[in-house]
Formats: structure tokens, C-alpha cells, sequence
């Protein structure tokens, strides 16, 4: 499974690969994923197709008024939750 994030304006911030949870991207996964991502200001922009024609989504921060400081707490939060979700 794949997620790319990106910050309020789109621009690429990182790129989580679970390669022991292949799983199927679909709406399911993606409200499951927009559930987690939500609470730290992100959430689920579309599912997209990588180069490899795969399924992926697209997380995208929605507030761009936060300080850096908070910004950054609240990605590396979100993050660490998605791999402790999906690892």
C-alpha cells in the first residue's frame, strides 16, 4: 500500500510504503486512512495511479495557518500512527 503526502499548497512532503500490507487501495482503506489522517489536518485528496499503474492515495494537509512547530508534530504524529495502523 501506498500514500503519498503533501502539504497544503501540493507539494510533496513524503511517501509511506507498507510492502507487507498489499492490500487493494478502495474507498474502504480510504476512509480508514481519512479517519486517522483527519484528526492532524490531513486528509484523503483522491486515489491516484502511479507510474506502476497501481492504486495509491493522496493525503493532503487542509490548514495551512499552523506554525511549522505544530505542522511538523502533527505530521510526524499522523505518520507514526499510519505505521503503527499498517505495519
Amino acid at each position: 500500500m501506498k500514500i503519498q503526502i503533501e502539504n497544503y499548497f501540493g507539494n510533496d512532503i513524503l511517501t509511506l510504503i507498507f510492502h507487507e500490507k498489499d492490500v487493494e487501495i478502495d474507498e474502504k482503506i480510504a476512509k480508514e486512512v481519512e479517519k486517522i489522517s483527519i484528526k492532524y489536518g490531513y486528509n484523503v485528496a483522491d486515489i491516484d495511479v502511479d507510474d506502476d499503474d497501481r492504486l495509491y492515495l493522496r493525503l493532503q494537509e487542509v490548514n495551512c495557518d499552523n506554525t511549522e512547530i505544530v505542522a511538523k508534530t502533527n505530521l510526524f504524529t499522523m505518520v507514526f500512527e499510519l505505521n503503527r495502523t499498517y505495519l
